[in-house]
């Protein structure tokens, strides 16, 4: 990815942010937006407990980490329990192992 295009990307989530949109719904819609094409009400609408930690908890896991993960899913994940999914979740492990307190402070 050209660094135009992470620009770009990185800019949509800020403005998302700043209209109102959780962490996860606005990686969700601006870096989802970038790779699957127009992200769905209702996918967003399924990041949207998943803010702040998974219920603004700051606890657990990062809602933009969490948002990033739905787009992994979305790029690699399966449709069926017949299919292999080990990329998809070697993928998801090396991109998950921050709590939303650690990063946003």
């Amino acid at each position: 990815m050209d660094d135009h295009t992470k620009h770009e990307i990185i800019t949509n989530a800020g403005d998302l942010l700043n209209a109102g949109y959780h962490c996860s719904e606005a990686i969700l819609l601006a870096v989802g937006g970038h790779y699957l094409g127009e992200v769905t009400p209702q996918a967003v609408r399924i990041s949207t407990p998943f803010a702040g930690g998974v219920g603004s908890t700051r606890m657990e896991l990062c809602g933009a980490l969490t948002g990033g993960l739905m787009v992994i899913g979305g790029l690699a994940g399966r449709e069926s329990m017949d299919i292999n999914d080990d990329s998809c979740q070697a993928l998801a492990a090396a991109n998950c192992a921050e709590t939303c307190r650690r990063l946003a402070g």
